[in-house]
């Protein structure tokens, strides 16, 4: 099984004034090619997926336009994407049941069993 770890991609992110889309879509570009030609089979991100909680439009669609391309480059893909500190973990499990679509999994927030303790049963991605 092949896996190919990211982070920090900070979608949305401007600096300076300076829209950084066109970088972040080279970037995600890039990444569609590793994808293929390394026939990667899970891809792990972890952690600041935008770079702010209210993350704009545009860079909600430049994300969920990536992984309908990635799901159409490579079909047998499986994407987990994990809550950063720039993320809201509830704005990133809300399309959830969307995302499941595409073989793709967003742990946002970690829940708590009936005893209090950590669920760590939810955590486990098969």
């Amino acid at each position: 099984m092949k896996i190919l770890h990211t982070s920090d991609w900070h979608l949305g992110h401007s600096l300076k004034g300076f829209d950084r889309h066109f970088e972040h879509q080279c970037f995600l570009d890039w990444l569609l090619v590793q994808l293929r030609e390394q026939d990667v089979d899970a891809l792990l991100v972890t952690g600041d997926i935008f770079d702010n909680a209210n993350p704009s439009a545009a860079a909600q669609k430049q994300l969920y336009r990536f992984l309908q391309v990635a799901r159409e480059a490579a079909p047998h893909l499986r994407v987990v994407m994990i809550a950063g500190n720039h993320d809201s973990p509830g704005r990133l499990e809300a399309s959830s049941p969307l995302l499941d679509l595409f073989d793709t999994t967003v742990v946002g927030q970690t829940g708590r069993n009936g005893a209090g303790e950590i669920d760590l049963d939810a955590l486990i991605v098969p």
